[in-house]
């Protein structure tokens, strides 16, 4: 019986990758312990601290923030400017579609939405970057973009954009899709490539 599909398709290659996954496995693990009682944690079920210590260490530096530090290195060699903004990790709500931004041209809530607003009346043009989970963008840049798009869509019109997905096997189609509905939904200009913008990490 074989254990593993990569084993029927000869992707004999593939294993060394669990053993290096297992390898910096271990020397984050080591490195935790510097800062954080694991064992307690562990013990108690107490979670938070290993988490914060990942989202600080590990998640906020993943491969959706590396494919977009690629660009942003890219824009700086040919003389433009540019700036990463991270939603955070928080909860983000979404539309409820109370229409007060026709009114006053701004979401009700003033959170990140309202800072991306002011940004994008001041910037060029866009590149939203996105983890792929389950076969979509993330569920929290989502609530993010929806709001975004609705109340100030008349700040990005005519402004070329992008998108970057990340994922690891499958879904970047689909997420990328999703993305590049709220660029071509506002008018924006999308910038085409030669393949799909997705990186597999």
């Amino acid at each position: 019986v074989l254990q593993d599909s990569h084993w029927s398709g000869g992707g004999i290659g593939y294993f060394p990758s669990y053993a290096l996954g297992s390898a910096y496995g271990a020397h984050l693990l080591h490195k935790m312990k510097e800062t954080v009682d694991v064992d307690k944690c562990l013990r108690e079920g107490n979670f938070a601290p290993i988490n914060e210590w990942n989202k600080e260490n590990i998640w906020k530096h993943g491969c959706t923030y590396t494919a977009l530090q690629e660009v942003a290195r890219q824009l700086g060699a040919n003389g433009i400017d540019s700036q990463i903004v991270h939603i955070g990790d928080g909860p983000q709500y979404g539309c409820i579609g109370c229409a007060a931004c026709r009114k006053t041209g701004r979401c009700f809530r003033d959170d990140i939405v309202c800072q991306l607003q002011d940004l994008m009346a001041e910037c060029d043009g866009l590149i939203v970057g996105s983890p792929v989970h389950y076969a979509s963008a993330a569920g929290a840049l989502c609530c993010v973009l929806d709001r975004l798009f609705y109340s100030a869509s008349g700040s990005f019109d005519g402004k070329p954009a992008a998108a970057v997905v990340s994922c690891r096997r499958g879904g970047a189609s689909a997420a990328f899709d999703r993305v590049n509905k709220y660029i071509t939904y506002a008018g924006m200009t999308l910038a085409g490539s030669s393949y799909w913008n997705s990186v597999h990490g």
